[in-house]
């Protein structure tokens, strides 16, 4: 059975109903899981028991749950893509959205998140704060060829040299073949990408 879980999973052969979770599995035959989730003296949310008989994949598939309430989690996101100015670790690790799509086929009711607090800073100057933290700047490289201008999704660069509309997405220096474009970043957007971000857990 291991190793087609993935192939079950996505096709939702794993169900969560109420507190239970349920597998279909190979002839279709229903094998409920009679695991219940419980908080403990301490309110950790636990799973009290899992089937002896799991192999490491399974586990590996069911370990997002581990932890988790069904009852009140809501939703997650994850961006599998590279970061424009800093590369994060486990761009391709899809099995962390494998919560959010059963709680999205789920027949809970559906809330939105709280609206969290944005930094007091967010609407000073934004286009002013990204032409000095990130500049761009053709080198001796460049030849001329202009697809940096094709390729522009707001078409902010003509012959490697930007305009006011730029959104430092660093398209246009991530597809120059000869690398013509140079990038360098302000001591302040430095210092911020050093810091190690924090990701958390949010159950409403």
């Amino acid at each position: 059975m291991a190793e087609n879980m993935e192939k079950y999973y996505i096709q939702n052969r794993w169900v969560l109903k109420g507190m239970q979770l349920t597998y279909y599995g190979l002839r279709n035959k229903e094998n409920l899981f009679k695991n219940r989730f419980k908080i403990s003296k301490k309110q950790q949310r636990i799973l009290e028991l899992l089937p002896k008989d799991l192999t490491d994949q399974e586990r590996k598939i069911l370990k997002p749950f581990i932890g988790v309430q069904v009852g009140n989690f809501i939703g997650g996101a994850y961006i599998p893509s590279k970061h424009t100015y800093k590369a994060n670790r486990d761009i391709l690790d899809l099995d962390k959205l494998l919560p959010l799509c059963i709680r999205l086929e789920s027949d809970q009711t559906k809330v939105l998140p709280k609206k969290r607090p944005k930094n007091i800073f967010a609407d000073f100057f934004p286009s002013l704060r990204s032409r000095l933290a990130v500049s761009i700047k053709k080198n001796n490289n460049c030849n001329n060829c202009n697809l940096c201008s094709r390729r522009c999704p707001v078409q902010a660069i003509d012959h490697g040299r930007i305009n006011k509309n730029c959104l430092r997405c660093l398209r246009c220096y991530y597809e120059c073949p000869r690398k013509g474009l140079t990038v360098k970043y302000s001591l302040f957007l430095k210092l911020y990408l050093r810091k190690e971000k924090i990701n958390k857990l949010i159950i409403y």
